[in-house]
């Protein structure tokens, strides 16, 4: 009866001291402040066009290049960084391709799973024609994934073997990104606005071809931004210049904060890309080309 009472008295100990640490987790708070504004924060709806008032419009395709020093906050963290919760929301910094992905397309809970599209390598015009239901996971899943060649032993026979395997992109080798956007001039608000229409993350990686390593690069999905959006406000980037005001992945794209170069513009040859006809510099000029006539369609409606 001794031992009893003195096991179910160690039990309670341990209880209330496993209790105690958790209540200590939840008190803690990482920083000088509690901050809650960034979790609790929803989008800002976008200002409705009405087709009579679009007098023009212009439809592009950008590229993000990760290694520019600007566009680091959506590349980094590599890992998450996840903050206590208890007096102050439950949050966390990502990258964007942890955000779209783990938090989007693969979510635990099936009814919260953001729409995906296969991307299809030779039709960039028509990225939604090939969506992946919430419920299949195992397509969902395979959307970071590429097929690699390799010799496997035959336990039997002694001869080695080709076969296709599948390996798992890992997120830091995401390293840039599509986005398809158009510009359109409202009239009843006198603005040129843009508004982004999707999204697909380019990773480039090592791959091992007989013994020879080779970089290659894949397309991996398609996103539409708007769908994202909601999602996108409840998770901040950094802010080089002062942690006190962090700003959402929404934010960054609405104000422009990244650096992209233009590779197509809607034209009547099937939307090709600039490197269809220009190589080089020329190329890059050719973009810079396009965005000038945006930005000049707009100052030159107005007398000064």
């Amino acid at each position: 009866m001794k031992k009893q009472s003195i096991f179910i008295l160690t039990i309670l100990i341990l209880l209330s001291g496993f209790g105690l640490k958790l209540e200590a987790q939840e008190s803690v708070i990482d920083g000088a402040y509690a901050r809650e504004h960034v979790p609790k924060r929803e989008m800002v709806s976008y200002q409705g066009i009405r087709e009579a008032d679009a007098m023009y419009s212009k439809r592009v395709l950008r590229m993000i290049d990760l290694d520019e020093k600007i566009n680091h906050p959506l590349y980094f963290p590599i890992r998450p960084i996840d903050y206590p919760g208890g007096q102050q929301p439950a949050r966390s910094r990502v990258s964007l391709i942890h955000l779209l992905y783990h938090i989007g397309i693969l979510n635990p809970a099936e009814a919260q799973r953001q729409m995906v599209f296969k991307f299809d390598p030779n039709d960039f015009n028509n990225w939604y024609k090939s969506p992946i239901p919430p419920e299949d996971s195992i397509n969902r899943r395979q959307v970071l994934t590429y097929q690699e060649d390799i010799q496997v032993l035959d336990q039997e026979t002694g001869v080695r073997e080709w076969q296709t395997v599948d390996r798992e992109i890992a997120l830091q080798d995401v390293k840039s990104y599509l986005l398809w956007e158009e510009w359109v001039f409202d009239k009843q608000r006198s603005v040129m606005d843009v508004r982004i229409i999707a999204i697909a993350p380019i990773a480039k990686f090592i791959t091992d071809n007989n013994g020879i390593e080779e970089i290659e690069t894949q397309r991996l999905f398609w996103v539409p931004f708007p769908q994202y959006r909601p999602l996108l406000a409840r998770y901040e980037v950094f802010n080089v210049q002062n942690d006190s005001e962090r700003r959402t992945f929404d934010d960054l794209f609405a104000q422009r904060r990244f650096e992209s170069y233009l590779i197509s513009e809607s034209n009547v040859y099937d939307n090709r890309f600039i490197r269809d006809y220009l190589l080089g510099i020329d190329a890059m000029h050719e973009g810079k080309k396009v965005e000038a006539e945006l930005f000049n369609f707009e100052h030159d409606l107005w007398e000064y």
